[in-house]
């Protein structure tokens, strides 16, 4: 989270998780700006409903058109962030979670 430092720039008052650090990069995940738009209105697929209705969050200012999300490991194991929580990009994997529910 920005301390202050970060005045004027995108980072500015912005709460990032960090999924992946290692010697080739880092890459984070903001969490705390919306976007106002849904997942079903950004997305040209068609979407199940519990997926569609889902808010849209800014990930970040890298990649601003990529597909990231978070998910349970009881879904999917994907790259593991937490304990029971992992990274997907994959919109095939997507809308398989969406038909999960």
């Amino acid at each position: 989270m920005d301390g202050g430092d970060l005045a004027g720039s995108f980072f500015s008052r912005t709460v990032v998780l960090l999924c992946q650090h290692n010697a080739e990069g880092a890459f984070g995940l903001v969490l705390n700006r919306g976007t106002q738009k849904t997942v079903g209105e950004m997305l040209l697929e068609d979407l199940p409903e519990r997926i569609s209705e889902q808010d849209l969050w800014v990930g970040g200012p890298v990649q601003p058109a990529a597909l990231s999300y978070l998910h349970s490991d009881d879904f999917l194991p994907g790259a593991n962030v937490f304990p029971n929580l992992s990274l997907n990009h994959s919109l095939e994997d997507l809308l398989d979670l969406g038909e999960s529910f």
